[in-house]
């Protein structure tokens, strides 16, 4: 269990993608975590992020590459700002105008 003083700073002084992952990795109270959803959906590097992730569909599909909208990039980024699979793509999309297909190559 992480220390509570710190997990405590985090929550108040961190920006959002930090307080959120907070929240659920260390914490792990999902009540916290989906009530700072909003915002975290709303803040410029999600939005940004979301964008890269629909660039990566169709003609400029790549799973490999330097650019932020390769899947490999873009995945990541994601991860880091706080988004999770908790978070409905339906739901993402709404708030960022952004639609998700997942791509053809996966069959998972």
């Amino acid at each position: 269990m992480p220390d509570p003083s710190v997990c405590e700073w985090l929550l108040r002084s961190a920006d959002i993608s930090i307080r959120s992952r907070t929240a659920r990795e260390l914490l792990k109270d999902e009540a916290a975590t989906k009530k700072l959803e909003p915002e975290l959906l709303a803040s410029p590097g999600v939005e940004r992020c979301m964008k890269n992730l629909a660039l990566c569909q169709g003609e400029h599909f790549a799973v490999h590459g330097s650019f932020d909208y390769c899947l490999e990039n873009a995945l990541l980024k994601a991860l880091w700002l706080g988004l999770h699979p908790g978070i409905a793509a339906k739901t993402a999309a709404k708030r960022t105008g952004v639609r998700l297909n997942p791509p053809s190559i996966c069959s998972c």
